[in-house]
Formats: structure tokens, sequence, C-alpha cells
């Protein structure tokens, strides 16, 4: 754009250079012609030579103006016309241009400042609790993202985990994500239960977001009593590889997403913890994944993962997978995804 409104000025201001020229060449030539001797007149007829001619005075039209000479003189009229418009023209492109640029360096710097918020929201250390191994992969489709995850430590021996998805995408999403952050973190003294948990979100939510609205699962664990609460919300179910029997386990009913109805109702599903679980939660972003023929990256692939990677640690475990899942779509982080990629990994293990 920029090289084009250049050329286009360039080719303008030779077009005036080059009419310019040709008017100088023409006063020059009627000039030359002015000071040409007349032809014999009557005086010359009386006896005066030609040394003697009389020279017309000053002012006086002597050369007459063809009519090939009119025309050009008109032409030149029009190229500079046009060639002044399109000086006019590129100018104001020209400052259209740079005013474009302008406000894509302003959008460029106010992303970056939403993406650095958000990166604040999401935890920054490490959550020490004795028994439990946490490690997390946060992928977001574009610069800011509607995924979250948080932590709440109760104490050194109760941990509580949320993994949110918020609709849509971009800004819009990751602003929701924020109100998110600011709702669970009211929740400690219910951290226990998860259905409270959520359903005290909910009532924070509710309201406030039109249209939109959140899916969520939370997880409390209890290294002290040996127990673990769970419960969702319109969110994929959580995922436990029992290491002992080495099997996996859903936990959860689709309930009701956040955000939408005031008076909706959550449920716990409780079970024990036992040496060896892996705890994983997720969003929808990884089991609708898709590859270039379109397929859905789902869950049995997803489980057939979780089984075959059981030995791994939780951080290598979560590592492997997003380089796995990118390589199956055939995408790389670089690259646009389908959706933001969230994964949550707990391993328990009594010392």
């Amino acid at each position: 754009m920029q090289r084009a409104i250049e050329k286009f000025l360039i080719i303008s201001l030779l077009g005036i250079f080059l009419f310019s020229v040709s008017i100088h060449l023409k006063a020059s030539e009627t000039s030359g012609a002015r000071l040409q001797p007349s032809p014999a007149t009557s005086s010359q007829k009386n006896g005066l030579t030609s040394s003697q001619s009389v020279i017309p005075p000053v002012g006086s039209t002597i050369a007459i103006t063809s009519r090939a000479d009119i025309i050009e003189l008109l032409f030149g009229v029009i190229i500079t016309i046009i060639g002044l418009l399109a000086v006019a023209l590129a100018l104001y492109r020209w400052k259209a241009f740079f005013q474009n640029e302008k406000d894509l360096i302003t959008i460029s710097h106010e992303l970056e400042t939403a993406r650095q918020i958000q990166s604040f929201i999401l935890p920054r250390e490490t959550v020490n609790i004795k028994g439990l191994k946490l490690a997390a992969q946060y992928v977001p489709m574009a610069a800011v993202a509607g995924d979250f995850y948080d932590f709440i430590k109760v104490d050194d021996k109760r941990l509580g985990v949320l993994v949110a998805d918020v609709s849509g995408h971009g800004v819009p999403a990751s602003l929701i994500s924020s109100m998110v952050k600011i709702a669970f973190s009211s929740q400690l003294p219910h951290a226990h239960n998860p259905a409270r948990v959520l359903a005290g979100i909910n009532q924070i939510l509710c309201g406030k977001l039109e249209s939109d609205f959140v899916t969520a699962a939370y997880l409390f664990i209890d290294t002290e009593k040996q127990m673990t609460a769970y419960a969702g919300a319109g969110h994929p179910p959580l995922l436990v590889w029992r290491g002992s029997e080495e099997e996996i386990y859903e936990y959860g009913e689709r309930a009701i997403v956040l955000g939408q109805l005031e008076a909706a109702h959550y449920q716990n599903s409780d079970f024990s913890l036992k040496s060896g679980d892996r705890f994983i939660l997720y969003t929808d972003g990884i089991i609708e994944a898709t590859n270039a023929a379109g397929e859905f990256f789902g869950e049995s692939r997803f489980k057939a993962y979780i089984t075959s990677q059981a030995r791994r640690s939780a951080g290598n475990f979560a590592d492997e997978f997003i380089r796995h899942i990118t390589d199956w779509s055939g995408k790389h982080l670089d690259d646009a995804l389908d959706d933001d990629l969230t994964l949550v990994v707990v391993d328990y293990k009594n010392s």
C-alpha cells in the first residue's frame, strides 16, 4: 500500500515537471519569434534597408498560435490538474496509511497489556502440599483467552483446584475469566465443599455476563482424611487414573453452566484418595481439537494417552501431552489453534 502511494506520487510530480518544461520551451520559441525581422513594409519600399527595419513595439504579438499549440496547451493544463489531484489524493491516503499503522500499534500494545494482566491472574508460584505434585499447561488460542485455572491452598494438607472455560475467545473472554478469578478467591471459607464453591461463583456472575457463560470443574483434596470431592458446571468430567488398579474413572455430572441461572444447583461426588492416583482436569479445547482430516481428538485418544503415559511424572506428562496433541493435529503452538487448551495434573503419593 505504501509503495503504491509512493509510485503514484512520483508519477504525478513527473507529469507536472514535464508539463512545466514544455511550457518553458514554448515560451522560449515565442520569445524567439518576437525577435525575428518583420516582412518588408512600405518604409522598405521607400528605400530603407533591412538593417534599418522597424522593431515592433513592446507588448505587440507577432507569432500566431496554431490549433495544435492550443490543443497541446489544453492537454498540459488537464495533465497538471490531474497531477495536482493525484498528489492531494496520495497525501490523503498516505496520512490514512500512517493513521492505520498508528491504530495497529495501539491495538497491539493494548493486547500485550491484556495478555500481561491475564498472566497475573494465573498461578505464578508452585503450590506445595505434602504428597501432591502439580503441573499445568495453558495454551491460549490468541494473545489472550477465556480458559482459567487456579488453586486454593487451605493449609499444608488441603488443596482446592479450579479449571474454568469462558464462552468465546479473545479479550471479552479474558475479562470474564478475571471476574471468575475474583469470584473464586472469595470462596475460601467453603473450599472443602465443591458444590458450594460453584454455587458461590455462579451467584457472583449471574446478571453480569449477558449471553456469555462459564463452564467449570472444582476438585478438593484432603490428604489428611484421604478424601476427595468434586463438582462440575457444564464442564468435561474429571478423569482419575487409579495407579493401584491401572484404571481410569470419570466423575461429575454436567450440571448447568455458571452465570446464567441464579438458582442453579450443583452436586458433589465424594471418593477416597489412594496413593498412585492422578487427577486430570482440562477444558474442551483438548477433546475438541481437530486434525487435517477434520477428526476430533476425542475422549478415547485422551484416555489412551493417559494410560500409556501413566509412569511419567506430572510435569513431564503435561509437557509431552501438549507436544503430542499439536503433532497429532498437524499444527504448532505458533499456529492458530481451534480453541484454548488447559490441562491441570495432580499426582498423589502417600509418603
